[in-house]
């Protein structure tokens, strides 16, 4: 397994004696962890509500979609966008998942 490593430096002063850096970082993460769950909730609503629309699996409707076995209609290219932010949003939770903020 391949390792990256950040260091931020913060500078001390007066003005910022209260403020800790690691508790900013990890905030920012959860924070953006959060905002991604939440659109990859909404994301896989509307899925569900296309398999159930079309009594059709997701992974069968791409199937026969790729294979021209299906017309493209706006809910269908819409169908297939969402199933690609799907996977866009599931990569980017698991990367910001795999990141530990440590001292």
């Amino acid at each position: 397994m391949m390792m990256t490593t950040l260091t931020l430096v913060q500078e001390r002063n007066e003005t910022n004696a209260d403020f800790s850096l690691r508790s900013f970082v990890g905030s920012m993460l959860d924070s953006e962890i959060q905002s991604l769950e939440d659109g990859l909730r909404r994301t896989q609503e509307r899925i569900r509500d296309f398999e159930t629309q079309y009594d059709l699996a997701t992974e069968d409707f791409l199937a026969r979609y790729h294979q021209n076995q299906i017309d493209e209609t706006l809910e269908t290219i819409e169908w297939v966008g969402e199933s690609r932010m799907e996977q866009h949003l599931l990569k980017k939770l698991h990367n910001l998942r795999g990141i530990r903020v440590v001292d």
